[in-house]
């Protein structure tokens, strides 16, 4: 088919649109001089002079856990519904507000938005009107997106060079952001970070939990951390939890694998061969006698330590290893549930059922349809 033309408006507003992405990331890169912004700023339909300006960083919370859920056609989406919010809800602050938002790191969240002031007014009334504006966005953004916000704002600045020299110092500081529950804060609340990480000899789990709520640390100094507490852990899983993004999400991740490892260094070391053994073969009609066999162990002194260490049965410690399987391979495989649980180790369909549903809450099938 033929390609229909592109109207003069089209055109107007896709150029207006690359102009505004080119200055804004000139602008966070902090890259222009006293003389081209506010040239570059007129060109992008941002005013050229204004009496008063401010920045403000916006991060989203929650935003990890969206995020993995997201296709990139859905990222793309969200981009374009938060930035329309964010536009509608400034359109409505006219005429003595005038402001423009900009997606800064699409990958984690985080947002600019520039507030600009036209019309004379005291600073100290400015600073009221941010706070209100700021306000305001956290409830349309939790109301519209159920995510909370983190908001640094800057002072408010009088000149183009001083607002881009004022977002340069938030952005140095944006690491810190990681410390703070969702909020309004302005750039002298966010916490300095320390370099040196703390040392872990011989603390709790809950010692070290209380020394990183303490002692605010950058990033680096965090993996420092990790690498001190979880020595035996390899690069992905340390990876991983270096990249929560709030300190709660952090500790709570860092409590469930200090936990595993305490009490997996505190199993029985015949207990620890069995459940090697289990995760390697519980696909296979494995008996209690076998694997005692296996450890060198008598079955009934077995049973009696493997339920002393591991809180429950080995039929029942087997049972849940195996529905844990069925349900990964139910989100990822479309195959007849029957052959699913087979290849799992259950070959009587039935009891698989029964004991799904009492273990899960729900039906093999209901599981499976619901994301």
């Amino acid at each position: 088919g033929q390609e229909l033309p592109v109207s003069q408006e089209e055109l107007a507003k896709i150029g207006k649109a690359k102009l505004q992405e080119d200055f804004f990331a000139a602008f966070c890169q902090g890259k222009m001089t006293e003389a081209e912004l506010p040239t570059s700023a007129k060109r992008a339909g941002l005013p050229e002079r204004f009496s008063f300006a401010a920045a403000c960083q916006i991060t989203l919370r929650g935003w990890q856990v969206r995020r993995e859920q997201f296709t990139d056609e859905d990222l793309a989406s969200f981009q374009q519904a938060f930035r329309e919010m964010c536009q509608t809800f400034l359109a409505h602050q006219q005429p003595e507000v005038f402001g423009q938002s900009f997606p800064v790191q699409a990958e984690t969240g985080r947002w600019g938005l520039l507030l600009f002031f036209p019309h004379a007014v005291s600073q100290a009334a400015i600073l009221q009107r941010l706070q209100a504006l700021c306000q305001k966005l956290s409830v349309l953004t939790k109301r519209y997106f159920d995510l909370p916000l983190v908001l640094v704002l800057s002072a408010p600045q009088t000149n183009w060079l001083a607002l881009q020299n004022a977002w340069q110092a938030m952005a140095e500081r944006a690491e810190s952001l990681f410390y703070l529950p969702q909020g309004l804060y302005h750039i002298e609340d966010l916490p300095i970070l320390q370099t040196q990480a703390p040392s872990v000899e011989g603390l709790s789990v809950e010692e070290l939990c209380e020394q990183l709520t303490k002692t605010p640390l950058t990033r680096q100094a965090r993996m420092d951390f990790l690498h001190q507490c979880l020595a035996d852990e390899d690069a992905a899983a340390l990876q991983a939890l270096a990249d929560a993004e709030s300190l709660p999400a952090f500790l709570a991740a860092l409590r469930t694998k200090l936990t595993a490892l305490q009490s997996a260094r505190q199993l029985h070391p015949s207990v620890r061969q069995a459940l090697a053994i289990l995760e390697a073969h519980y696909r296979e009609n494995l008996t209690q006698a076998e694997i005692a066999a296996e450890v060198h162990l008598n079955p009934a002194y077995f049973s009696t330590l493997f339920k002393k260490n591991m809180g429950k049965g080995f039929r029942e410690y087997l049972a849940e290893l195996r529905i844990t399987a069925v349900k990964k391979h139910l989100r990822s495989s479309t195959e007849r549930i029957k052959d699913i649980a087979a290849a799992e180790g259950f070959d009587d369909y039935p009891y698989f059922c029964r004991l799904f549903k009492s273990l899960v809450g729900q039906t093999p099938q209901e599981y499976r349809a619901k994301p």
